[in-house]
């Protein structure tokens, strides 16, 4: 159907251009904000949010959470000690329940894969395969974390890694975020152990490092300089979330992963198009880590 000319003047001012401009996007804006297809956050990545509020304590944003725990009936007496129960000071931690690979060149190839693999779809983009939201790093660790072990544990890697568990009023400086950073009361990624290496433990961390492992302490101090206000935990690979058990997790326990990220990529997706990035291009073929200038 074609429109037909309207009868308005041709010409208008700048000032009448960028007011009809300026009332467009907002339409457009409301319109997509209150459309039935927006996305929605699952229960567990609503319950088990790590965002920290800007000015909030780790106390109070714990507090947040073990309120939304009593709300849906997960904060049950049990035996089982959870990753917030298990964390100690930094200078306490005992590295031996961190697995050891034998050769750094699988540190650097199931990082390299990790990071790179596309292998989640959207309903609204079945055909465009995604990448985990390493471009939103906001939220959804606890997600992002298990679905490396998950596919570590396809790919057939010497041993699973362990998962570490940060707590504390977290901050990390990254490009994509609109503020220029993130802020967390907690953050969990897989870590393994190398042989040979002054610094033997590294984590799996794309969100905050895109270019490769993180060694252990280098990675808390960017997102607190000082060591000795956060608290950490070594837990079994299976640790889903916080209140999850730290030392005998099963597998089971992290069955909701892959629902919870695909929450997270709209998200990212929303995030890249914001700072003015093309989504199709850095969340597909050509994420910035291929590209020789950061």
């Amino acid at each position: 159907m074609k429109l037909r000319p309207s009868k308005t003047p041709r010409r208008l001012s700048k000032v009448t251009a960028s007011v009809l401009a300026f009332f467009c996007v907002a339409i457009l804006a409301a319109n997509h904000s209150s459309a039935d297809s927006s996305p929605k956050p699952t229960k567990s990545a609503f319950i088990h949010s790590a965002k920290r509020k800007p000015k909030e304590s780790f106390k109070n944003a714990f507090s947040r959470y073990m309120q939304k725990l009593d709300k849906a009936g997960l904060n049950k007496p049990t035996e089982a000690i959870s990753a917030h129960q298990a964390a100690k000071p930094v200078k306490e931690l005992d590295l031996e329940r961190i697995p050891e690979w034998d050769k750094v060149e699988d540190l650097v190839r199931f990082f390299r894969e990790g990071r790179d693999t596309r292998f989640l779809y959207t309903d609204d983009r079945p055909d465009f395969a995604r990448r985990s939201s390493w471009y939103y790093p906001d939220d959804g660790c606890f997600a992002r974390a298990a679905l490396l072990v998950q596919n570590f544990d396809k790919w057939k890697a010497p041993q699973l890694p362990a998962k570490i568990f940060i707590f504390g009023s977290l901050k990390v400086k990254t490009k994509n975020s609109p503020s220029g950073s993130v802020s967390w009361w907690y953050h969990v990624v897989p870590a393994i152990k190398v042989p040979g290496q002054k610094n033997r433990v590294f984590v799996f961390d794309p969100a905050i490092y895109a270019r490769g492992p993180l060694e252990l302490k280098a990675w808390i101090k960017r997102m607190s300089p000082d060591l000795d206000k956060v608290r950490v935990s070594v837990c079994s690979p299976y640790t889903y979330t916080p209140n999850s058990d730290c030392y005998d997790a099963t597998p089971k326990t992290d069955d909701s992963a892959r629902s919870d990220q695909l929450y997270y990529l709209d998200a990212e997706w929303e995030r890249v198009a914001l700072l003015g990035r093309d989504p199709e291009k850095l969340l597909g073929d050509e994420p910035h880590w291929q590209r020789r200038a950061h």
